[in-house]
């Protein structure tokens, strides 16, 4: 790791990141979360939501949660790492933090959706070893399929 990444601490979402949160999700996403759907996982499961935390900056977040109809099912909602600190680690320190939490909970398998047009991230997702699973059709409302992949953990 180099010096930009040691300082990077992992912890807990706080309802006074809710601010830089929005900001963070604006920068990364063309479709960003809003205030009650960022509370509304927090509340679901606050110890699924992280974040990555530099200088007393959030640089990234994660939000993991297991399913309600299949426990043994978990997902990965969402991951952002501001662009300056992308490639450097932190996005796969999040995630492994994450899928950690989820095997604690008897989660065995991890999913997630991601853009088809996404490269970078479906990339990113297959080092860490996720497998594309299949195509949703017209996922998201500007019309682009999203990918469906899953890691057995």
């Amino acid at each position: 790791m180099n010096q930009t990444t040691n300082n990077v601490k992992i912890r807990k979402f706080r309802v006074e990141d809710i601010k830089k949160i929005l900001k963070l999700e604006r920068e990364c996403f063309k479709e960003p979360y809003d205030f009650l759907t960022f509370i509304y996982f927090w509340r679901r499961d606050p110890n699924g939501f992280l974040v990555a935390e530099a200088d007393n900056d959030v640089i990234g977040y994660v939000i993991a949660n297991s399913r309600f109809f299949r426990k043994e099912e978990g997902e990965i909602v969402s991951i952002a790492v501001k662009p300056k600190y992308r490639r450097k680690g932190i996005g796969k320190r999040l995630m492994l933090e994450a899928i950690r939490y989820l095997k604690s909970k008897g989660v065995k398998r991890v999913g997630l959706e991601v853009r088809e047009g996404n490269k970078e991230a479906i990339s990113f997702y297959e080092l860490i070893g996720f497998k594309k699973a299949y195509v949703i059709p017209r996922y998201y409302s500007d019309g682009e399929n999203a990918v469906k992949m899953f890691k057995q953990i």
